[in-house]
């Protein structure tokens, strides 16, 4: 099927233009349909996650109210004007839907409420979903949206760290651990591309825990008309996400498929491991799916 849309979160800051760039790189790559969008907070909703006394309430509101108000549209003038800057300065296309242009388009959308709830349903609508601020640096709420995005919008997510360079995403590290988040992502990177010059697909053995076979996966590629090799390594009590990140800078990836977590309650756990060290750490972009 390919990839057709891109969904791409603005925040409305500094950093819109390194976001814009890497969002319409990708774009780019696929010849795709970019979507920025940029949510702004309900003013209503942001008065009750104060937890404010309900007898202060009307007393309190209308100021609280103007003040989340005026700096919502505040940012969202921002990255309005940062987005149609940056589709002029580059000469790109603007396009409401996917089906308008055969190359590189984008289109801006504007929504209210909570970022963590608003992206994910717009996510579902996207064939790919893509992160360029840097999640390391920013507080946990937006974090919690690419979390919430990745369990929830039922496609892939892909993370790109500020320091990602080569977005060709043409040399692959498969981080294989036999779940079926990470088959999902396998799945849908093989779906967006298939001129690969370079696929491996590392396995990592914990302890007490024995590691997925990677030879089934290799085979599986090859009927697809992908060659890819295939490696497993021990983790001899070193973290799994720093071993991914190694063996992917070894062999000069410049992306990693990897699954989310497969089950609910072990969000913490894992999001807590690998997931969140990579998102912290990576310089490599991540290709995932939940």
């Amino acid at each position: 099927m390919g990839i057709r849309s891109i969904l791409a979160p603005l925040l409305g800051t500094s950093d819109d233009m390194r976001m814009l760039d890497r969002a319409m790189g990708i774009g780019a790559l696929f010849r795709s349909h970019v979507e920025v969008l940029h949510v702004r907070p309900d003013p209503e909703e942001a008065f009750l996650y104060m937890g404010l006394d309900p007898k202060n309430r009307e007393k309190s509101r209308q100021q609280f109210r103007d003040l989340i108000d005026a700096e919502g549209r505040a940012a969202a003038a921002e990255a309005r004007r940062h987005f149609d800057d940056y589709c002029r300065q580059h000469g790109i296309a603007r396009a409401a839907t996917p089906g308008e242009t055969q190359d590189l388009s984008a289109a801006y959308r504007e929504a209210m409420g909570e970022a963590a709830f608003v992206v994910p349903e717009h996510a579902k609508l996207a064939d790919l979903t893509v992160f360029s601020w840097p999640l390391a640096d920013q507080r946990s709420f937006w974090q919690s949206v690419f979390e919430t995005t990745l369990l929830r919008a039922g496609g892939p997510v892909l993370a790109l760290p500020d320091a990602a360079g080569d977005l060709s995403l043409s040399r692959v590290l498969i981080a294989w651990d036999g779940s079926a988040s990470c088959a999902r992502a396998v799945r849908s990177c093989l779906a967006a591309k298939t001129d690969f010059e370079h696929v491996s697909v590392l396995s990592v053995e914990e302890e007490n825990a024995e590691a997925a076979d990677p030879s089934g996966l290799v085979r599986a590629l090859e009927w697809h008309g992908v060659t890819a090799g295939a490696e497993r390594i021990e983790a001899f009590r070193q973290p799994v996400g720093e071993i991914v990140l190694d063996t992917a800078r070894r062999h000069g990836a410049n992306v990693i498929v990897m699954g989310g977590y497969g089950h609910q309650r072990f969000r913490e756990a894992i999001f807590g491991g690998t997931t969140r060290r990579l998102l912290r750490t990576s310089e490599i972009p991540l290709f995932m799916m939940h």
